[in-house]
């Protein structure tokens, strides 16, 4: 978990306010009604709801948080003080967000001797978090925003370009009624969300990654994480032409990659090379009702996607760390 963080990378599913408690050594002090209301608003509006109630306040309303998070007979907090009180929303918080086990349990302090990365020194990350300018939480907070919910998340590190041996004539196809650039074909794909053939998806999906959850497919961050796995976070796509040196692949095999629209990926120089001819090669066939109804792309627009797709999720568990 450290080593991803030390990266830029999101440690989902880790919650967010569970490592904050960790960093800070398991003390529960540390999670302020602030960090609270962060991550878990809702959970904040009705514990504190609970805590305004006081202890001479009606707590009907919190029954069911009582008997799940604090374990206590409701009954025997009728005569409550405010020790009593304030203690119950502690249990609430405690177990409602790190659960029943104490920070000494095996588990949790084995977690913590991991995420410390301790050097020679006694230095160890946790404290370098801790020294982080806006302390934890900002630490937090830009991990977090790191993790891609959509194309958006990962548009402005994005760089793709059309080398220069990609012949002119090459640089744009018309698709589904209107003229793109090669580079407008991909972010389009980026951007969408679904299946754009099932049939096909069908056929090749026992080649993926177990990893892989397809009933994702229908969400915008879909497509954006599933290339960011597959191209290990790189910066740069090439769009290239079918003698570009960008394009790595064994000469024994390298025209019948191109001619099947195999995307190059160079994980070591964090980049993938796209070959411009297949573009072209798939606008060459027919689209329509026929074609759809048959299990295959109705629309030139779909057969790209549906190539980029399937490209994509072939490459995943083959070269990347999954």
């Amino acid at each position: 978990m450290a080593l991803l963080m030390v990266n830029g990378q999101c440690p989902k599913p880790l919650d967010p306010v569970f490592l904050h408690y960790l960093i800070h050594g398991c003390c529960i002090e540390s999670v302020t009604k602030a960090i609270m209301a962060e991550w878990h608003p809702a959970f904040t509006t009705r514990l504190s709801a609970f805590l305004d109630a006081g202890p001479a306040g009606d707590i009907t309303p919190f029954i069911s948080d009582i008997v799940e998070y604090a374990e206590v007979d409701v009954r025997s907090l009728r005569d409550r003080d405010p020790a009593t009180h304030r203690g119950v929303a502690a249990l609430i918080l405690y177990k409602g967000l790190l659960g029943n086990e104490s920070p000494q349990h095996t588990d949790t302090q084995s977690f913590l001797r991991g995420l410390r990365l301790p050097c020679a020194n006694g230095f160890d990350f946790t404290k370098a978090v801790r020294l982080y300018v806006g302390g934890s939480n900002t630490f937090v907070n830009e991990v977090w925003a790191a993790y891609i919910m959509a194309y958006s998340s990962i548009a402005p590190q994005l760089d793709i370009r059309t080398a220069s041996t990609v012949p002119q004539e090459q640089r744009t196809l018309r698709a589904d009624g209107r003229d793109y650039a090669l580079g407008d074909l991909v972010r389009t794909f980026l951007q969408g969300t679904g299946i754009p053939c099932e049939a096909r998806l069908d056929d090749a999906k026992a080649t993926f990654s177990d990893a892989i959850d397809l009933s994702q497919a229908g969400e915008p961050f879909f497509r954006p994480r599933m290339f960011h796995l597959a191209i290990t976070g790189s910066e740069t796509v090439w769009i290239v032409g079918d003698t570009d040196s960008q394009y790595y692949c064994s000469n024994a095999i390298r025209q019948h990659c191109i001619d099947e629209g195999r995307i190059s990926w160079r994980t070591c120089f964090r980049e993938a090379a796209i070959p411009a001819s297949y573009f072209h090669r798939l606008a060459e066939l027919s689209y329509g009702p026929d074609t759809a109804a048959a299990g295959m792309p109705g629309s030139l627009g779909a057969a790209i996607q549906n190539w980029l797709l399937l490209e994509i999720l072939g490459s995943i568990g083959g070269h990347t760390f999954l």
